[in-house]
């Protein structure tokens, strides 16, 4: 009977159907968001939760790093540690309380809910577009790829819709953060500025200051948060990212860096003679140039490693998407030493010492006396919180998109200095372990 129902209805509601399925999905997209961005406000809670913790470990590991000898502590060095590690074990234990408690359960049970509508709402947007292909409902179904990490498949969603209107600013905003979170971020900038001159929006605009920050162009980044309204209707994801990278005090700090910088790269241009080295990688070639004026030292024993072939077909064996990429770790172990050369290069931090911005090139340190080796990293956004902890030795000329693309187990295929010093040099550094 109800087979038979089915098939008996009348023709004007079989016509109407597909008009009903386009009314319903809008709608069931909707709530979609209205409940992914309730998930997102409440992982921010528990976000905050974590960052207290992270606060507090790095209290209590950057107070241990600046003591003069770590082994023979004062009666005042030790009350100040036990102070610290009290401070971390509470932050510890009220994170896992957020966790376990009623915060962390129902922020799962949201999670489980969204994550199942968005399976559900996908499935039925592929239908919808098998039988009409509509862009309206493209945008929605890359809207629910990006929130699941496709962003190859969620930018061949969005070609259509930017072809029939290269000024839709829904589309650009979404195709910005593709290309965002592949690596892909001057191209992302130029997608958010297009869609905040199309459509002016608070998100548009914070969007565009992170990725503002990311490159570096901080008085820009500024600007456009301070043409911020309420934070608080903001998806979380930018709520936290404001809060990392563009609170005031943090953007004013970085604005001073970067000006100390820009004035340090116009004395380098000016006097000449830093070297350049070429790494041949998986992803393309990448051009560092050295700062042989603040770290002497790492430079000549960098240089000299280079000359050996020590860096020719290491992999980069530790890949921080969006953040950095770390190669110098020996495949085999040398004079018993699994994680370098052999011995350890002085440090050089002081200071002189450059900041870390998006481009720079870090030498990793061995220890609590800065002491490096042979691993190094290369940075894809600016990171202030490696300030005083490791050696800026130089920074990426060109390839930088290249490092953006980089995954663990890539390798340094060929290294070869290109420029070699044009001021007198160290003799490479080669302390015992």
């Amino acid at each position: 009977m109800i087979r038979l129902f089915a098939w008996s209805l009348p023709l004007f509601l079989l016509l109407a159907l597909p008009v009903w399925a386009g009314d319903e999905l809008p709608e069931r997209f909707a709530r979609y968001r209205a409940r992914e961005h309730e998930l997102g406000l409440r992982a921010l809670e528990l976000r905050r939760g974590q960052e207290h913790l992270i606060q507090a470990k790095q209290a209590l590991h950057a107070y241990r790093r600046g003591l003069a000898n770590p082994r023979q502590l004062s009666d005042e060095e030790r009350k100040a540690i036990d102070a610290l590690e009290s401070k971390y074990l509470a932050a510890r234990d009220a994170y896992g309380q957020l966790l376990q408690g009623e915060a962390g359960q129902a922020y799962r049970r949201l999670k489980g809910a969204v994550d199942s509508e968005l399976k559900a709402l996908a499935r039925a947007l592929g239908e919808a577009l098998a039988g009409e292909d509509d862009p309206r409902l493209r945008r929605m179904r890359a809207q629910l790829l990006v929130d699941k990490g496709r962003f190859d498949l969620a930018e061949r969603d969005l070609e259509p819709a930017l072809q029939a209107d290269p000024q839709d600013a829904v589309a650009l905003t979404l195709r910005g953060r593709c290309r965002e979170a592949t690596g892909r971020t001057e191209a992302a900038l130029d997608d958010y500025r297009a869609a905040l001159a199309a459509q002016p929006s608070d998100e548009r605009r914070l969007r565009t200051a992170v990725a503002c920050y990311w490159l570096n162009r901080f008085v820009e980044a500024r600007k456009l948060r301070d043409a911020v309204g309420d934070l608080s209707k903001l998806p979380a994801q930018l709520q936290l990212d404001h809060g990392w990278y563009l609170a005031r005090p943090k953007l004013s700090e970085a604005e001073k860096r970067w000006q100390r910088e820009l004035t340090l790269r116009h004395q380098d241009e000016q006097q000449g003679g830093l070297p350049q080295v070429r790494f041949q990688t998986t992803r393309g070639e990448v051009v560092l140039e050295l700062y042989a004026r603040q770290a002497p030292k790492t430079v000549a024993t960098f240089l000299d490693l280079v000359r050996q072939g020590f860096y020719d077909q290491l992999a980069w064996h530790r890949v921080q998407p969006l953040r950095l990429a770390v190669t110098g770790k020996p495949t085999k172990p040398i004079r018993g030493d699994a994680a370098g050369p052999g011995f350890a290069t002085p440090s050089e931090l002081g200071e002189a010492s450059r900041h870390h911005f998006r481009g720079s090139v870090g030498w990793l340190p061995r220890g609590p006396r800065g002491r490096g080796g042979s691993q190094l990293y290369l940075l894809l956004r600016p990171d202030p919180e490696l300030d005083g902890r490791s050696l800026v030795i130089g920074r990426i000329v060109s390839g930088v998109e290249h490092v953006a693309q980089l995954k663990e187990g890539d390798l340094v295929q060929k290294a070869e200095v290109v420029r070699e010093p044009g001021l007198k040099l160290p003799a490479p550094q080669k302390d015992p372990l």
